[in-house]
Parts: C-alpha cells; sequence; structure tokens
C-alpha cells in the first residue's frame, strides 16, 4: 500500500502558483510567532527582484500614493 503524504499550506500554495506562475514568492507567518515567517519561492534570483519591487510597491501604499507604478522598478 502506497502512503500519500499531505502537502503543509506552504506546498500547497507552491503546487497551485507553480502551475500559473513561472516566478512567486511566499511569505507567511503564524499568529503565535509574529516576528518570525516561512519563505518559498521559485527562483532565488526572481525573488530578490520580486521582494525589491514589492518594497517600493508597499512604501508607496503606507505613503498614501493611489497610484504606483511597478514598471520603474
Amino acid at each position: 500500500m502506497t502512503k500519500i503524504k499531505m502537502l503543509s499550506p506552504i506546498e500547497q500554495a507552491q503546487a497551485v502558483l507553480g502551475e500559473h506562475y513561472r516566478h512567486y514568492v511566499i511569505l507567511a507567518t503564524l499568529d503565535e510567532e509574529p516576528l518570525s515567517f516561512e519563505a518559498a519561492f521559485s527562483d532565488p534570483y526572481a525573488a530578490k527582484g520580486i521582494l525589491y519591487a514589492a518594497q517600493h510597491h508597499h512604501e508607496s501604499y503606507l505613503l498614501g500614493e493611489t497610484h504606483v507604478d511597478t514598471d520603474e522598478y
């Protein structure tokens, strides 16, 4: 009999994203440990660029900018 391994939530997200996107980054934190996180990504170099662009996008959002041009990153 073959055992079926259940996927973790992060593994499930990777499976879904991997079917539809070439590059992705997943960051997740538990309520019990808000300062620690799990990270998963498709490619370390693409992840660096995605995180850089996301940081700038988020900073613009926090500053109240209504339109953020993601092409400039």
